[in-house]
């Protein structure tokens, strides 16, 4: 795992989905959000039990943005390249 990081953000350079999963088993219940490098949050959602969620981009305009994900007592980011549909 790369730096103690948790969750995987793939694939990056996303297209129309972009997913999140756990690299760790058991309950991983969560939330993201998604984030404009200007800290302007413009998407949230919660993660299944397993910790995944399935993302669609269709709101977004092609650009970097940051993925949060939360846990009670974790947060962790990763930065996310959207193409153009």
């Amino acid at each position: 795992m790369e730096c103690g990081q948790v969750f995987k953000v793939f694939p990056n350079p996303a297209g129309k989905l972009f997913y999140i999963t756990s690299k760790q088993p058991g309950q991983q219940q969560g939330y993201y959000s998604i984030l404009n490098l200007s800290g302007a949050f413009l998407l949230k959602g919660q993660l299944d039990g397993e910790g995944r969620a399935e993302i669609s981009t269709g709101r977004l305009a092609p650009g970097i943005y940051l993925v949060q994900i939360e846990r009670a007592d974790y947060r962790e980011h990763h930065k996310l390249l959207v193409l153009g549909q």
